[in-house]
């Protein structure tokens, strides 16, 4: 599903949220919004899905307004920073949820669940209620639960945060795993730039309520177009991939490079120089 914000303005007691945000979402397609806190990701997130109302501007899913649509009927699924799930009832319930909410019967919804459960490889852990499992099995339940009525997008806020970093590598590979699988279109809040430039199709980057540059994770790493998006690069990263065919790369991410073939380390420091050296060089000259 496409989904396109047109001049979208929001504000709160005086205090604008959104300044006149338009953005194409293609169908499909996976796009990180990427920016601090206070740059009014996650307010798009929620007028997206219809947790919010803005004041001027139209949501579009398919070509289609969207904007006196309630949240239930516009068939996209959140997932949040924290997993959200009912204590008092089993995994399996949990994800099961939305479909009882639609009035599948009690069997199919049940083997509807089982398979996405299958899906986040949860197998095995349906009878179990939601303080047994770890905190990366949780996110993974509400992961499933957010995709079991087959939405038409899902919509993720900061979903990987609350998880340490092995935790958060196996989420990542897992979501875009079933991004490809399911053909899903997602929209995901996140303010880890590695974790936006090497996941997504599209980076949106936005400060202050606007966006200041819409570009692939190249485009934000090497070109930064203002102020606001050089300063989300504020640290030097680091990023672990490979080089093949003339280009760095690591899962989504392309950068032009001039070594051999093989594994490799990208840095970008904090002044902006970029390097791609073979992994172990640059894990060697860590080590001195």
């Amino acid at each position: 599903m496409r989904i396109d914000f047109d001049h979208i303005c929001l504000a709160v007691k005086g205090t604008p949220l959104l300044r006149d945000v338009t953005l194409s979402v293609p169908d499909r397609a996976f796009v990180s919004i990427l920016g601090e806190s206070g740059a009014g990701k996650t307010t798009l997130l929620r007028v997206a899905n219809g947790l919010a109302m803005h004041d001027e501007g139209r949501v579009l899913f398919d070509g289609a307004a969207v904007d006196d649509l309630p949240a239930n009927k516009r068939r996209v699924s959140m997932v949040f920073q924290d997993a959200r799930l009912f204590p008092n009832m089993s995994v399996l319930d949990n994800v099961a949820f939305p479909l009882k909410v639609r009035g599948v019967g009690k069997e199919e919804r049940r083997a509807q669940a089982q398979r996405m459960l299958e899906n986040v490889r949860l197998t095995g852990l349906g009878s179990r209620r939601t303080h047994e499992i770890s905190g990366g099995q949780r996110q993974r339940v509400a992961l499933a639960r957010a995709l079991v009525a087959n939405p038409r997008a899902v919509l993720m806020d900061e979903p990987f945060s609350a998880l340490d970093e092995s935790l958060r590598e196996d989420m990542r590979a897992l979501v875009l795993s079933l991004h490809e699988s399911l053909g899903l279109t997602v929209l995901m809040v996140t303010h880890d730039p590695v974790e936006a430039i090497t996941m997504s199709d599209q980076v949106v980057c936005m400060a202050h309520g606007a966006i200041e540059q819409v570009g692939t994770g190249a485009d934000i790493l090497l070109h930064p177009a203002a102020e606001p998006v050089r300063n989300i690069f504020k640290d030097t990263v680091a990023i672990e991939g490979r080089v093949e065919g003339g280009a760095f790369r690591a899962r989504k991410l392309r950068v032009p490079a001039t070594i051999a073939d093989g594994p490799a380390l990208l840095v970008r420091t904090r002044a902006g120089v970029t390097t791609v050296k073979p992994l172990d060089e640059a894990l060697g000259a860590e080590g001195r």
